[in-house]
């Protein structure tokens, strides 16, 4: 069976805990073949949406589709998907292929999928060291592995990255690019922007259980423009706010630097601007809008 245009298509999915609406109204609609970063804060209801798309939660309420069948009927979609949810649980003293053949049994599968799903997670040359020897990559690697087994055409992948050092991280983003390229969708849930930056084409972000934004990467960034600002004394950066927003250009001061939203054609009149105010500037920069500015004003995490 092929899958859909649209591997994900939600409305309106809503879990709450007592008084505590963890999932709010949630609408959904990822493509397939896409690397799909689910990003927000912590506690912005992430673990809790993949919970309810597995079938692990039951939803209050909302409709919609995964891999085109209804969300209502989990069982007849979950042998097509695959999960790697918090961190992986096997056998420490059993072989990583031991552990995926336990596994591959308890699906009724053969060990054929075994060795595809070693392969595809680079694994097959320390398959037969036991599970307790594996570094945290390694171990992180095999959860997929688990969840490659039945060749789904969706994964979640709940914060994979976790604990793991630069080569974990970079080995992790391979995988995912990777897996993509084979023609399976990875919905992978973080909270650093710099994976979602790095590996995901396409980004849903949540705060306090309600979508913020929906649709590509390179959207979300946008191409707003803005300037920083630096003046040699610290102290002048009030003054320089405070004339910049005479100007028609209110920013934000983060660390030392002034960053006002401000067309790059302006950086001489601010300037010009400032020295006759009696401020020196040191820097001044323009840039694009990045996804840690569209992040912060989509969630006004802190």
């Amino acid at each position: 069976m092929n899958p859909p245009e649209l591997v994900l298509d939600i409305h309106g999915l809503t879990r709450r805990f007592g008084d505590r609406v963890a999932v709010d109204d949630l609408s959904l609609a990822v493509p397939a073949g896409s690397v799909c970063g689910l990003v927000g804060p912590n506690g912005a209801g992430k673990t809790t949406t993949i919970r309810l798309l597995l079938g692990l939660l039951r939803p209050d309420s909302g409709e919609g589709t995964v891999l085109g069948l209804p969300i209502t009927d989990p069982a007849a979609y979950l042998p097509r998907v695959g999960a790697l949810i918090e961190g992986p649980a096997f056998y420490p003293g059993l072989t990583g292929r031991e552990n995926l053949t336990v596994l591959a049994r308890l699906s009724a599968l053969d060990g054929s999928h075994v060795e595809r799903a070693l392969r595809r997670v680079e694994l097959a040359d320390r398959a037969d060291d036991r599970y307790k020897a594996y570094s945290l990559g390694m171990k992180q690697r095999l959860g997929i592995a688990a969840a490659l087994l039945g060749d789904p055409d969706l994964v979640f992948l709940d914060e994979p990255t976790n604990g793991l050092d630069p080569a974990g991280i970079r080995e992790m983003r391979g995988l995912m690019a990777g897996l993509a390229q084979d023609g399976t969708t990875v919905l992978v849930s973080s909270h650093l922007l710099s994976e979602v930056g790095a590996v995901c084409d396409h980004v849903v972000v949540m705060a306090r259980g309600s979508l913020r934004y929906s649709g590509r990467v390179e959207d979300l960034a946008g191409d707003e423009p803005r300037i920083s600002l630096r003046a040699e004394d610290p102290a002048d950066l009030a003054g320089l706010a405070a004339l910049a927003t005479g100007m028609g250009y209110p920013g934000a001061i983060r660390d030392d630097d002034l960053v006002i939203t401000a067309p790059a054609a302006q950086a001489g009149e601010l300037n010009r601007r400032a020295m006759l105010e009696g401020i020196t500037l040191v820097r001044i920069e323009p840039h694009a809008m990045d996804l840690e500015d569209a992040f912060f004003s989509l969630t006004g995490a802190a």
